[in-house]
């Protein structure tokens, strides 16, 4: 028999502020894609500037929340890759160095920023600090 394997569910959600609390909603979607920034909330659809992607899902038993961005495209785009690391995982194979924070991609890191920091202090000769 030629079985599909199953798929691995990933859910998109919106966090959204609403009377001073950011709960989690479900986006509007328009066919397959997303309409931009618009949010279900009590059963209506109300365009959310602030909102943020994030998607849902299970890895080894837990439930994990990952932050997608702003941008419908790329949220769908980081949806199917989750879903191929999970398909991944679930054949037994060994994931090389999937990013775990697609949408923090532009970030700098406490570690580069002092490093950065450092390099320039010795190329400018001054005094390092102790």
């Amino acid at each position: 028999m030629n079985s599909k394997p199953k798929q691995a569910k990933v859910a998109v959600l919106m966090r959204i502020k609403e009377g001073g609390k950011r709960p989690y909603v479900k986006p509007v979607w328009n066919g397959n894609k997303l309409k931009p920034l618009v949010a279900l909330v009590k059963g209506q659809e109300i365009h959310r500037p602030e909102a943020t992607y994030y998607l849902r899902f299970t890895q080894r038993g837990k439930n994990r929340l990952e932050p997608a961005g702003r941008d419908p495209l790329e949220v769908l785009t980081f949806r199917e890759r989750r879903r191929a690391i999970l398909a991944a995982e679930a054949a037994g194979l060994d994931i090389i160095s999937p990013s775990s924070e697609p949408a923090m991609s532009g970030r700098v890191t406490i570690q580069a920023a002092i490093d950065a920091y450092l390099d320039r202090m010795r190329r400018d000769k001054r005094h390092e600090p102790t």
